[in-house]
């Protein structure tokens, strides 16, 4: 009898171990709206609005703490390539687009435009925490690359 009850507890053990396992790793994981809502840089001199777009995310700068240009005029997007788009002022700039969820841990195939130099990266994001995000721009491979860290807001 006691043989069976060792067999019964063993067996439970068995079935139940492949399942918390599954748990654990489903509830430590990111979900894929984790990234969502105001980011501030790791400058400290922006927030960013990270929001969905369809099946992507996407980010806009909706506060900069120096939003005027030396003359007292709100900065505008003097170095963007596209000569149509160097009106447009820094705050309501979209300066991240068509991130996707790889339902694990990261947001791939996005692309980060940099207002300072006029330049546009392909980019990923992690999440190390709820409230700490890993952005890497990269030229090529996320190996070529930078990684900066935003706090949530």
């Amino acid at each position: 009898m006691k043989n069976m009850k060792n067999l019964n507890f063993l067996l439970l053990i068995l079935f139940a171990l492949p399942f918390s396992a599954y748990m654990i790793d489903h509830v430590a994981k990111n979900n894929t709206d984790d990234i969502l809502g105001e980011w501030r840089t790791q400058s400290r001199e922006s927030i960013i609005e990270i929001y969905r777009d369809g099946d992507s995310y996407g980010g806009k700068v909706i506060w900069t703490e120096n939003p005027n240009d030396e003359n007292g005029q709100p900065k505008k997007d003097i170095l963007n390539p596209d000569p149509t788009k160097r009106n447009n002022l820094f705050v309501g700039t979209v300066i991240m687009k068509g991130f996707t969820f790889d339902g694990h841990e990261t947001w791939k195939n996005g692309e980060i435009y940099d207002l300072t130099h006029g330049k546009t990266y392909k980019a990923q994001i992690t999440l190390k925490d709820a409230n700490t995000l890993k952005m890497r721009g990269y030229i090529g491979s996320p190996i070529f690359g930078k990684t900066v860290t935003w706090k949530r807001k």
